[in-house]
């Protein structure tokens, strides 16, 4: 149906088009139109960030020293070194490099 009538009435769309294409400033304000409708409103996009809490527990001694619940974390790759290969090792696996 919309088809019939666009079909009947493309002319008058047409013509309604070129009276708007007339003036520069029209043209201006229909492509602004266009575009809002197309591709949306410039809107400012702002990423919020959580801010993380680490919470610390302490435990009270009988001498009122605090004690931390939780040891330390420690740092990835603060681990201990990693253990050195004998001679025999060496034999059978070869030099390990690093």
């Amino acid at each position: 149906m919309l088809r019939c009538v666009f079909h009947d009435r493309g002319e008058g769309i047409y013509r309604a088009l070129c009276r708007v294409a007339e003036n520069d400033t029209t043209v201006l304000a229909f492509m602004q139109e266009y575009i809002d409708r197309t591709e949306g409103r410039p809107v400012k996009k702002v990423e919020k960030t959580t801010m993380r809490r680490e919470s610390n527990f302490y435990l009270t001694t009988r001498d009122g020293q605090k004690q931390p619940l939780f040891p330390e974390r420690q740092a990835v790759g603060a681990g201990s070194t990693p253990a050195t290969t004998s001679a025999e090792d060496e034999l059978i696996l070869g030099p390990v490099r690093v």
